[in-house]
Formats: structure tokens, C-alpha cells, sequence
């Protein structure tokens, strides 16, 4: 108990106002959440649930209660791999999340990963990330970088999958209806029944509340400790210069599903099947 400090809170109330697992057990996924909280809201990054913290947390709402083992757990990459399917399985993992972008980019998917991933049940998640400022070009830049992603998606035999366009900034809010046009172009390109978001808690809402997206992926950069209750993963711990998280000697970002564990925005794998 000593990761938490203050009398008569508990580890399960801590859960619940980080939006993990209320299983009462104090696992690396708590401590990642706690980590991520302390630092969107101004406090000492120490993993420990203290006063200061336990008072920002209780102006916080709480998450709705979910059942340890409800979630299915989920890695993101870039440069570093790749990770195997065999890998990945043997680590609990049970989808992997991978880019798509420029072609010939090395962080790209590749048709060996999507046969290896399909061949041991892995579900492969898209996201499109281009240039970091691409979602403030507007409606005009969402189509042409819808259809670059369809493309390439088709060209890795998994077409007509869902597709997760990356807005890997924070936007400000007067900025949040240009992001809105790009994702009205995305989605009107490849069907707003593909189309996810990949952002910030307020890129999610803005994104969700509009019905811009179908799937949303949101990331606990810029969230200040919140979870939208219907986004379909969350990257909940992320790898830095000074924590680096490793999966099968691969740094990633780690992520679980939130809204559903059938339908992520997934091609294949744990859950209901896509078109592939």
C-alpha cells in the first residue's frame, strides 16, 4: 500500500479516478496512469498518491466501473521492431497499432508484418501520420491524405480496414474546427464508417460530440488525466527519453481498448473481424 499515502484511499479509488481496471491490485498500468495524471495537472511526477495528488484527483470524476480483464491490451510503433506475432501473443499483447504515411517511409507497415500478425491472430490497428501540422490543412489536406492511407491499405491487403488519422499535437480550441475539416475530409474519402482520430482528450471529444470519426484513439498526452468514456483505445503509457517502455525488446507505447473489446478499429485478430 505504499504507493498511496493518504488514509482511507484506496487503491480501487485511485483506479477509478484514472480510468483503469478497479481490481484493487496496484499493477505497472496504475502507476503509468498516476505518472500521466501528476503530469498534466502541475504535480510532482513521483507515481505516488499523496495529498496534493489525491486532492487534484478528487475534483476529478470518477470512470465507470469496469471488470478487470475487460480490456485488451495493445502496443504502438514507429521506428524501433519489429515485433513478431509470436512475440506479441507471448506478451499478452493483442493488437499492435502501426503507421501508414509517405511511401517508403521506414516507419510504414509492411506486408511481411500484416501476413505475421494475421498467421498468429494479432489485430492490426492503421493510423495515418503525415506531416505533425497536416491536420490544420483543412478539409482539402484530409482527403488527400485519406486517399494516400486508402492507397496503401489496399496495396497491404487489408483493404477497406478502418483507418485512425493522427493529430499528434495539441490543438488550441480555436484551432479545433480546423481539425474538425480535415477529418470531414477524411472521412468523406474512405466512408465515416473507417474513419478514426488519434488525439488529445479534446481532439477526441471534439471529434465524437461532432460525429466526425466513428473509432477514436486517444492518448494520455494532453488529457490532463481524463479518458473519454467512448474512445476505442487509449495509449495510457508512452515511451520517452527518460522512461522507456519495452515490449519483446521492442520500445513502444503501450494501449488498451476502452469502449469495446470486439470493435477497436481493427483489421483481424481478438474481437469482431473487419473486412481484410
Amino acid at each position: 500500500m505504499g504507493h498511496v499515502s493518504v488514509s482511507g484511499v484506496t487503491v480501487q479509488m485511485v483506479q477509478a479516478k484514472v480510468h483503469v481496471a478497479q481490481d484493487g491490485v496496484w499493477g505497472p498500468m496504475t502507476e503509468a496512469a498516476v505518472r500521466a495524471f501528476q503530469k498534466d495537472n502541475g504535480l510532482a511526477v513521483d507515481g505516488i498518491v499523496g495529498p496534493a495528488t489525491w486532492k487534484a484527483m478528487e475534483q476529478s470524476p470518477p470512470a465507470p466501473h469496469r471488470p478487470p480483464g475487460h480490456a485488451l491490451e495493445g502496443v504502438d510503433y514507429s521506428f524501433s521492431g519489429p515485433m513478431s506475432g509470436a512475440q506479441a501473443k507471448a506478451n499478452g499483447i493483442s493488437f499492435v497499432c502501426r503507421y501508414v504515411s509517405s511511401p517508403g517511409n521506414p516507419k510504414n507497415l509492411r506486408h511481411e508484418e500484416v501476413a505475421d500478425f494475421k498467421a498468429h491472430g494479432i489485430g492490426i490497428v492503421v493510423v495515418f501520420e503525415g506531416a505533425e501540422t497536416n491536420a490544420m490543412g483543412g478539409r482539402h489536406q484530409g482527403v488527400i491524405d485519406a486517399q494516400a492511407a486508402d492507397a496503401q491499405v489496399k496495396e497491404l491487403g487489408i483493404a477497406g480496414c478502418p483507418i485512425y488519422f493522427a493529430v499528434d499535437f495539441e490543438p488550441s480550441q480555436s484551432q479545433l474546427p480546423m481539425v474538425g475539416e480535415y477529418l470531414q475530409g477524411a472521412s468523406a474519402t474512405i466512408g465515416l464508417h473507417r474513419a478514426g482520430v488519434y488525439g488529445g482528450y479534446a481532439v477526441v471529444e471534439h471529434a465524437l460530440d461532432n460525429k466526425l470519426v466513428t473509432y477514436a484513439w486517444q492518448t494520455l498526452a494532453w488529457s490532463g488525466g481524463n479518458v473519454h468514456p467512448h474512445c476505442h483505445i487509449y495509449q495510457y503509457d508512452c515511451s520517452t527519453s527518460d522512461h522507456k517502455v519495452v515490449v519483446a525488446g521492442v520500445e513502444v507505447d503501450r494501449n488498451r481498448t476502452v469502449a469495446s473489446s470486439a470493435d477497436y478499429g481493427q483489421a483481424g485478430g481478438p474481437g469482431a473481424p473487419n473486412p481484410t
